[in-house]
């Protein structure tokens, strides 16, 4: 399966940075609330790796946010 970093992962990392700034947490704060290093949370606000989904779901909780599956019928509406 390939790591390749969609349009979708971008808005979705370009989302996590400005929230994380929105709230004034650090890089680094968000990093040791999440138990991830550093460098990938810089390497995923970036967009320069493609999160698994449980990266994903725990770089969300400390901003308050979850990872959910929304049927698609349900976001056009």
């Amino acid at each position: 399966m390939s790591k390749e970093v969609t349009e979708t992962t971008v808005r979705i990392c370009t989302k996590v940075r400005d929230v994380r700034n929105q709230m004034g947490m650090s890089q680094g704060e968000l990093a040791r609330e999440a138990g991830l290093h550093r460098e990938a949370v810089t390497r995923l606000e970036k967009g320069a790796i493609s999160p698994t989904v449980d990266m994903l779901a725990r770089t969300l909780e400390p901003l308050g946010y979850t990872v959910d599956i929304v049927p698609i019928e349900a976001i056009d509406d």
